[in-house]
């Protein structure tokens, strides 16, 4: 029997099931709420080392009842917990929940991560702002809703990569629905060592992450545990949460074992899984919308639900793009977007900008008069290199590191050209001031020269131009990169 992705490949595909989500781009956090339009029965399964989670045990299967009014995920680590109350309070006064002696209390569970070192501004006192998310995102619930930078995910790293907000849906031609929603922040990797392909990537479906097939011929994993960039520094700042969503009427031992199944689609996606220092825990919920007729059903649904919640992780990581270094300041190394994923931060400069200088210096040299070439070639080498070094790093976009060589290109050479032809010949300041800067030949300049063919002015109009065309190269990547959320 086929499966495939549901119409929007979210965990909305689950008739019944809604998200929200809410940001704080300033604190590099948010939270997303899992709304069900009608109070539905959900379980829990926590498997990691270090969870924050609140109100799972009135899920276990010998509580009185399992039935939630919504399920939150919240970025801020203990803090986060507040966004749980936001939810509590905005559902009770809408008359939502479970009637008790004439008072109204809404169900809501709900787990947290830890994003609190991404460089955002926590500095919120005694007034930590998750209350405040958690009323937003439920109030923004609906069909659709962004991945990757959004809600939860806002903030969450995966190994040495940007994490994020993913979610996958998976319908067969039976009518089963099952759906996955993910706040990627594991310690462990989504993506092979020393490649660019996903743990998930037998799992993909149509190309929802990039289609990028097996790893290369002769690809080995490593033979040890990497450790995460950050992991001396925070070595307990990881959790990967999620919630899993299915049409079929479950009691609550069968919604326990589903969540127990769905839990291996984080070992499909992620490696290492469920370790000491992640939180991993998986909601359930069930719609109740198809009858379960036996437990080879249930089997099935497991095994659909696992793979599912791993597509979702390489979405999560698939969609997510890098901070924009802004007020919170802090680390802005944390991944580029990525259609096919980078297999590391980029920290380092970026090659094709630091060759565009260093031909630009070359070809310079014989449009400059003078006998200091070399030196010439040296000095604005070094100079245009520490320029893109440090630009590279902050652009994280290589057209933006290109536009800012060729610019450099333009306005050094002729500077330093003229500067070393000033101190040869001891050119008289006036002229320097008036001289004519892009157009330099042996006419205006003193003493031997080597000028090419091509006038400066020439070269200037071609690093002009090359700069213009990759600014604008960036600025297309830019747009391309909002509209994916």
């Amino acid at each position: 029997m086929t499966i495939r992705p549901g119409p929007r490949n979210l965990i909305t595909d689950v008739e019944g099931i809604l998200v929200g989500n809410a940001e704080d781009h300033r604190v590099r956090t948010g939270v997303t709420v899992i709304y069900p339009e009608a109070r539905c029965a959900a379980a829990a399964d926590v498997r990691g080392g270090a969870p924050g989670t609140w109100n799972v045990q009135a899920l276990d299967a010998t509580s009185l009842a399992n039935e939630v009014d919504a399920i939150v995920l919240s970025g801020g680590s203990m803090y986060g917990l507040d966004a749980g109350g936001g939810v509590v309070a905005a559902l009770g006064a809408r008359g939502r929940g479970i009637g008790f002696g004439g008072a109204v209390i809404p169900v809501v569970p709900g787990a947290i991560l830890f994003d609190l070192a991404n460089g955002g501004e926590k500095d919120w006192g005694e007034a930590p702002p998750y209350a405040a998310l958690g009323r937003a995102a439920l109030d923004a619930v609906g069909p659709d809703f962004a991945l990757g930078n959004a809600g939860a995910g806002l903030g969450a790293r995966s190994g040495a990569l940007k994490g994020g907000l993913g979610s996958a849906s998976t319908v067969t031609e039976d009518g089963l629905q099952i759906g996955a929603l993910v706040a990627v922040n594991s310690f462990g990797s989504a993506v092979m060592p020393g490649c660019d392909r996903f743990w998930a990537g037998p799992l993909e479906l149509g190309g929802e992450f990039g289609g990028l097939g097996p790893p290369p011929a002769g690809w080995r994993g490593e033979a040890e545990m990497p450790l995460p960039p950050s992991f001396a520094a925070n070595p307990m700042a990881n959790t990967t949460i999620a919630v899993v969503a299915c049409n079929v009427a479950l009691g609550k031992g069968e919604l326990q074992r589903l969540a127990i199944m769905a839990q291996d689609g984080l070992a499909r996606a992620i490696r290492p899984i469920h370790t000491p220092f992640d939180g991993d825990s998986v909601f359930t919920m069930a719609t109740g919308r198809l009858p379960l007729t036996n437990p080879a059903m249930l089997a099935r649904l497991g095994h659909l639900a696992a793979d599912t919640l791993a597509r979702a992780v390489a979405r999560g990581c698939t969609t997510r793009r890098a901070w924009a270094t802004g007020r919170g300041g802090g680390s802005n190394d944390m991944g580029e977007a990525i259609t096919a994923p980078q297999t590391g931060t980029s920290d380092k400069v970026d090659p094709a900008a630091l060759a565009a200088s260093v031909v630009a210096v070359t070809v310079s040299i014989f449009v400059v008069p003078g006998p200091f070439e070399v030196f010439n070639l040296v000095v604005a080498t070094v100079v245009l290199s520490i320029l893109i070094a440090f630009y590279g790093d902050k652009a994280r976009s290589p057209a933006r590191s290109w536009a800012f060589a060729c610019g450099a290109a333009l306005v050094a050479m002729p500077a330093f050209g003229f500067a070393l032809e000033a101190a040869r010949t001891d050119l008289p300041l006036d002229f320097l001031v008036n001289g004519n800067l892009w157009n330099c030949g042996p006419a205006p300049c003193q003493g031997e020269s080597r000028v090419s063919s091509v006038p400066t002015t020439g070269l200037a109009i071609v690093w002009l131009g090359l700069a213009i065309t990759f600014t604008g190269i960036d600025l297309r990547h830019q747009a391309t990169r909002s509209r994916r959320g």
